[in-house]
């Protein structure tokens, strides 16, 4: 009998294998494709342009370029490759490409702890299948690496809380810290962190309290503090007194930041608009469920028990508890859409704590099917090689300037002068630098100079430039509606 369930067991964990590391390689082709192939973005462009070539203290400073896009961990790990490895998409993205990496391991070792194997392969595909989420893991920014970082850092939580190893602990404060310094906005996180460590501390330590045993319980947090506080206060201090945290909004946290991660995660789908308040509302009410089960269990027990189901909804209430009290005291904007990304794993896995806690196997079962189903197929039918959804309107730029080449050389132009809403500016920089477009003298605001350039380059909302100026439509690119222009009042430069 043990030995036919010894086999089972191992059957079992090879099923789980085979299938989790098919989807990982699918995943990881699917990222890795994205960022050798598609356009580079007006924000990776600005971290390339501004940031890469400043030194490793006005990096970590915020010394000369002062701005909240400069995300550090990304910066610095981006002047490493480029200087070991050129200066190409792929490479300028490999970070996160990295990123993706460590996100895919991480949710394989979070979802080894569901007991069952069917309960395994959907805790892995809530983690991943996101549309919204993947497109990070191929972009030049700081996003994936702190949503990566975070996941790991509530592994090794969630490994704290079960056998109490303080090396467990140092783990779970390192990957958060960082997650902060790719990401400001994972301060959030890192607060929430220090909140749970305080409560798996006092309600499973049986010893008495005395400040010696509590410093030696906190000494990693609070030394984990006291370096981020010294590496980040410049940096805030300056991004606060110059109003550089401009990016957030201000109604509420369900509208900015709930709604968002919904609206960002329907990813434009033409069901995404009916979808939008159902998804929403689900995800509160989830919560508030959530809450009501764990108080109801906590009053009938008289004992706080911290399990995966609690731990969960901790790590999902308190960051969006104090998202909501800074607000109130200080002023700061609610996270939205790209801002909040990380909230996206840290539903899910909640998500996954509710269902596997669900007694009855065959809505259990079902339930997770059906999800996994969903989450697959709404993930495959967003899966595309062509743009990202926060940057749409900068997937072709990449393209257009290769178009632009041909035209330079059928006119016979040896300097253009191209005349580009201001959006495109860091983006076609990127590419006159990295791509040696010594052709491509000058990089104007159309709406300066409107009868001065050859070319135009405009977004599909400029049509009324195209009426009040006389401009020929030479192409509009297809996925991001954009024009190119030509210039028909001037002579041709030769």
């Amino acid at each position: 009998m043990k030995m036919r369930i010894k086999q089972n067991n191992n059957i079992s964990d090879k099923i789980i294998k085979i299938t989790l590391i098919s989807i990982s390689l699918l995943l990881l082709a699917y990222s890795g494709y994205r960022s050798y192939h598609l356009s580079f973005t007006i924000d990776e462009s600005q971290t390339c342009n501004d940031f890469v070539p400043l030194s490793f203290m006005q990096i970590v400073s915020y010394n000369q370029e002062l701005s909240a896009n400069n995300h550090i961990l990304n910066t610095l790990l981006v002047k490493l490759f480029s200087s070991l490895f050129g200066f190409s998409e792929f490479v300028l993205r490999a970070p996160n490409f990295i990123a993706c990496i460590i996100y895919l391991l991480f949710s394989y070792l979070i979802s080894k702890q569901v007991n069952n194997l069917l309960g395994v392969i959907c805790c892995f595909i809530f983690l991943t299948a996101n549309p919204y989420l993947l497109d990070f893991f191929s972009l030049c920014r700081g996003y994936a690496l702190a949503t990566s970082t975070m996941l790991a850092s509530v592994y090794f939580l969630l490994e704290y809380n079960k056998n109490y190893i303080r090396s467990n602990l140092f783990y779970a404060y390192l990957f958060a810290s960082l997650a902060v310094l790719s990401n400001f906005s994972l301060l959030i996180y890192f607060a929430s962190l220090l909140i749970v460590t305080a409560l798996i501390f006092f309600c499973k330590n049986d010893s008495p309290f005395s400040l010696k045993v509590i410093f030696s319980e906190f000494l990693i947090p609070i030394l984990t503090t006291l370096i981020l506080t010294v590496i980040l206060y410049e940096p805030i201090r300056k991004l606060i007194k110059f109003n550089g945290l401009y990016f957030g909004g201000e109604v509420g946290f369900k509208h900015d930041t709930i709604t968002s991660i919904a609206q960002t995660s329907l990813y434009g789908q033409p069901y995404a608009t009916c979808l939008l308040s159902f998804v929403s509302n689900l995800i509160l009410f989830i919560t508030v469920f959530s809450f009501g089960i764990i108080l109801w269990k906590t009053l009938t027990t008289k004992k706080i028990n911290l399990n995966f189901f609690s731990l969960s909804f901790l790590l999902i209430v308190l960051p969006a508890l104090v998202s909501i009290t800074q607000h109130y005291l200080i002023g700061s904007k609610f996270l939205t859409d790209r801002m909040a990304l990380f909230f996206i794993p840290l539903f899910m896995l909640h998500l996954s704590s509710i269902i596997t806690s669900i007694k009855r196997s065959l809505v259990r079962y079902s339930l997770s099917i059906l999800l996994a189903l969903l989450l697959v197929g709404h993930t495959v039918r967003s899966a595309n090689f062509n743009y990202y959804l926060s940057w749409h309107f900068d997937c072709q730029t990449k393209e257009m300037l290769n178009d632009l080449k041909s035209f330079s050389l059928q006119d016979n132009i040896s300097t253009m002068k191209l005349g580009i809403d201001p959006l495109y500016a860091q983006t076609i920089r990127f590419y006159k630098r990295t791509q040696k477009l010594y052709w491509l003298s000058e990089v104007d605001s159309y709406i300066l100079k409107p009868h001065e350039c050859n070319y135009y380059y405009i977004m599909n909302e400029d049509n009324l430039f195209i009426k009040n100026h006389e401009k020929k439509i030479i192409k509009q690119y297809s996925t991001s509606g954009s024009y190119l222009l030509k210039e028909l009042l001037i002579s041709k430069t030769h």
